[in-house]
């Protein structure tokens, strides 16, 4: 942290890779810091989330807790398989990897996040319009309900419909 923080070993890049059975040929579709990935179930785009900035330490904030565990941000991306064009929904968005779920239809995904700085539990749900990279904000008054260690939000689909425990 502190004035080291840009000081650590940074591991190689990884590539997201389409590979083909029959012929063994490979082509790369991306390359980042990816930490996990979602394909949609349509098979026409892949949600990936990629390890971003170092997250400073402190002063007088706990280590754990409502701001969780990560030392580094994470980024939402989601790569259009058809046109290889890759967008970044909610650019300032710290994203949980729980839930990141695709509607059945693959045009919708649900996510959790948050803004730089702030803790988990004042964070927020997120539709992202996978087409169109449009992020919607659900109600306010709507209360995910956050666990802790690791950090995540139970959420999914219904159908067409969001559907998240939480008041």
């Amino acid at each position: 942290s502190g004035a080291y923080i840009a000081d650590r070993p940074r591991a190689p890049l990884r590539r997201l890779l389409k590979v083909s059975a029959a012929t063994g040929a490979v082509e790369t579709l991306a390359t980042g810091d990816w930490v996990d990935l979602e394909p949609s179930p349509d098979g026409q785009r892949v949600a990936l989330v990629e390890a971003a900035e170092d997250i400073a330490l402190v002063a007088g904030r706990p280590l754990q807790g409502d701001y969780g565990l990560a030392v580094r941000r994470v980024r939402l991306r989601i790569l259009d398989l058809r046109t290889r064009t890759m967008s970044s929904p909610c650019p300032e968005c710290d994203v949980l990897t729980s839930p990141l779920s695709w509607s059945p239809n693959g045009e919708d995904m649900l996510a959790y996040v948050r803004a730089d700085g702030v803790p988990w539990t004042e964070g927020r749900l997120i539709r992202v319009h996978a087409r169109s990279a449009v992020v919607e904000t659900f109600d306010a008054t709507l209360r995910p309900h956050v666990i802790l260690r690791p950090e995540r939000v139970a959420g999914g689909w219904w159908g067409e419909d969001p559907l998240v425990f939480g008041a």
